[in-house]
């Protein structure tokens, strides 16, 4: 396929997850920039669960994925294709575990991060 030049493209899976997290530490971090990650996960798990279409903690459909992608401030055509990503590696029987996505943005950004803090917020 052809690629239009000046199209926002992701690359690679790990790519989406490091643009999910930068997004999500700059809409839930602190302006000082002193948030944990732990801290700026959280506060997205709870924005997930009360704002975002999500049932029973998954999303429904890609376009869901990739509506909340928007919201989080990542730019409309490079959700489309952040969305898709992660649609295809994580999802399962049609849906995507938002806790799953989450669990996944954070050890791929942030490789050192102590697992025991997504036990604590339940991921």
């Amino acid at each position: 396929s052809t690629e239009v030049v000046g199209t926002p493209h992701v690359s690679s899976t790990e790519e989406a997850f490091r643009l999910w997290a930068k997004f999500a530490e700059q809409r839930f971090g602190c302006p000082s920039g002193s948030s944990t990650l732990f801290e700026v996960t959280q506060r997205c798990a709870q924005w997930l669960a009360i704002h975002c279409k999500i049932r029973l903690g998954e999303f429904q459909s890609p376009g869901d994925l990739e509506a909340v992608c928007v919201d989080l401030g990542i730019d409309e055509e490079l959700a489309t294709d952040v969305a898709a990503r992660l649609w295809a590696d994580l999802a399962t029987d049609g849906c995507l575990s938002s806790a799953l996505l989450l669990r996944n943005v954070v050890t791929q950004s942030e490789p050192q991060c102590c697992r025991a803090h997504l036990g604590i917020i339940g991921l």
